[in-house]
């Protein structure tokens, strides 16, 4: 039986034939058919066709050309390192991050890194040469017996992590640990940039502590501008395993966007068989948002079909809400959502779904960048 094509794009000739062999040089397969086919001149449009099951790679392709290759692409959007960061500040809640990121490293093949940033006090005000100079030596004293202190921190956490792998309470994965100075979010966001995990685990804290901390969450800040996914983990969910995370609420743009996040989560999780609910957190669609997501639903039940779907509509305005009464009714056990690039001033006055959702929910969040 042959393979269902679908429409890709509609540009003019010259346009579409460049289109064409640009996927084909990145190994998708495409076709040119006109629109029009009583008129079937170069003038007119011409639609690109390409099989249904590559979409999500020629998308990708589409959204990033200036790379040279589709394995270069995958690594972009997925992080080229075969390593998993785990930041931590030595609380339950990122020791419970250091034990989902464990069990996450050993599906994936992925080697953890544990990364603790600690901060140096910082002394202002005008000061002669000679205050000038003590000041220095006391500075570097306090950041001197910060970073032993810090150090030592890390050697009574690698020591309680090898008892627990010797134990067996931990998967034996090979781990590496790291201390660096700065302020937590800076240093991780450059470490991202710089060496690109694939996936970063970090843990959060309840709903009702986080209010308290709204301004100066790290895990906000890391999950606004970092382009690598990040896993957030409450202190209180109770891991067991990774094939139990199901069922999952998917959050969708309603856009092209979902597919390419909906491909990036199953490839990047690799859990057989999943219930996922589709979600949409956009009323673009207006009155034709049940049938969009209809046909969303069918579409990703064929691309992906050992896994489970069916869409959920907003019973509400409130974003928590919605998400309390989901995650009651269906007993959801993790959230998952395309992360869109923002700049700073977008962050700072309409922050993007993940970011609310860290203060909103109580649940797992896997944030995908698209």
């Amino acid at each position: 039986m042959a393979e269902k094509l679908i429409t890709l794009a509609i540009h003019t000739y010259d346009k579409a034939v460049e289109l064409r062999d640009m996927l084909a040089s990145k190994g998708v397969q495409a076709t040119l058919d006109n629109v029009d086919i009583q008129n079937p001149s170069p003038a007119c449009g011409v639609r690109i066709r390409i099989p249904e099951t590559q979409l999500p790679k020629a998308l990708r392709i589409i959204e990033t050309p200036d790379v040279e290759s589709t394995v270069e692409i995958i690594d972009k959007l997925e992080g080229v390192q075969g390593s998993l960061l785990i930041p931590t500040d030595f609380s339950p809640s990122s020791e419970n991050a250091i034990k989902v990121g464990f069990a996450l490293a050993l599906r994936l093949h992925l080697q953890p890194l544990i990364l603790h940033v600690f901060a140096t006090p910082y002394f202002d005000g005008s000061l002669s040469l000679t205050d000038n100079f003590t000041l220095d030596i006391r500075d570097s004293e306090v950041r001197k017996n910060l970073r032993q202190a810090a150090q030592e921190e890390m050697k009574r956490l690698k020591d309680k992590l090898d008892s627990a792998i010797k134990s067996g309470e931990l998967p034996a994965v090979h781990y590496d640990t790291q201390v660096r100075e700065g302020l937590p979010e800076d240093v991780i966001l450059e470490y991202t940039r710089s060496t690109p995990p694939r996936l970063v685990v970090m843990g959060t804290r309840g709903v009702e502590k986080k209010s308290f901390q709204m301004l100066g969450s790290v895990a906000a800040e890391v999950v606004d501008t970092c382009r690598v996914s990040v896993f957030t983990i409450p202190e209180d969910f109770g891991f067991t395993d990774l094939d139990e995370i199901s069922p999952v609420i998917f959050f969708c743009n309603v856009d092209q966007h979902d597919l390419l996040a909906m491909d990036m989560f199953i490839s990047l999780l690799n859990v057989s068989p999943m219930k996922i609910y589709l979600f949409p957190v956009s009323d673009k669609a207006g009155s034709k948002l049940p049938g969009r997501m209809e046909a969303l639903t069918q579409y990703f039940s064929r691309r992906y079909p050992e896994q489970q779907f069916a869409y959920r509509l907003p019973e509400g305005k409130e974003l928590r809400a919605s998400i309390e009464q989901l995650a009651h009714r269906d007993s959801v056990k993790m959230l998952v959502v395309p992360n869109k690039k923002k700049n700073v001033f977008a962050r700072l006055f309409n922050p993007g779904i993940p970011h609310r959702v860290i203060f909103e929910a109580d649940a797992p969040m896997l944030a995908l960048p698209v």
